[in-house]
């Protein structure tokens, strides 16, 4: 559930579409699949850094149960009332200052410093949501006493986070474009902002009532 819900997260999809469509407009093929590649690296790189100081700072107790409990129906209220912005387009309600940074710089692709800052300020931009979500995986990770286990975990964790930006790739390499990308967020909108709801609030009843995941 915990992966389901960072798959639904769209900011930083929705900056890769971006960037991954100027970047094409602008350089070659190979230039700018170099230029994706330092993207995706960036986002990786904060997420796992994120994940494994969380992993390492997190102590299971019932008073942080209770307390993420709380946290994942509040996150689930949020993301289905707050998450995207009222009308008829995809934007998210995020402040006006980072969305406009983070669109001027998908824009304007430049190196390969340029991706990689703009793949980890993407990934950064989104901790309110995806911090919450690194604890639960972690509450339940270390469920597991074998130390190879949970490194798989983490890693198979990880590596589930690239999923939105395959689908993206196929769907720009199938000849689709920009525009078919944001009439499919539209589209999805309402069911993305059901399955927010739906599945914080599931893990939080499970925290709350359970003790598990």
């Amino acid at each position: 559930m915990v992966v389901l819900l960072q798959n639904l997260l769209q900011l930083a999809p929705g900056v890769f579409a971006l960037f991954y469509h100027y970047a094409f407009g602008k350089f070659s093929k190979k230039a700018a699949a170099f230029l994706t590649n330092f993207f995706l690296f960036g986002f990786i790189l904060v997420n796992a850094i994120l994940f494994v100081i969380v992993f390492f700072v997190t102590n299971d107790s019932e008073l942080l149960r209770a307390v993420m409990a709380g946290i994942c129906g509040a996150l689930g209220v949020a993301g289905a009332i707050l998450y995207y912005r009222s009308g008829s387009a995809s934007e998210l309600y995020i402040p006006r200052r980072i969305s406009t940074a983070l669109l001027k710089s998908a824009r304007n692709p430049g190196g390969a410093l340029g991706a990689l800052a703009l793949g980890a300020a993407s990934a950064l931009s989104e901790c309110l949501f995806t911090i919450p979500l690194f604890i639960m995986a972690t509450l339940q990770i270390k469920t597991f006493d074998s130390n190879l286990i949970q490194f798989e975990l983490i890693a198979t964790d990880l590596i589930l986070l690239f999923v939105p930006f395959i689908v993206l790739r196929i769907l720009f390499r199938s000849g689709g474009n920009l525009a078919d990308v944001i009439r499919m967020r539209v589209r999805n909108k309402d069911f993305y902002r059901l399955m927010f709801l739906f599945v914080f609030l599931l893990l939080a009843a499970g925290l709350y009532n359970f003790g598990v995941l």
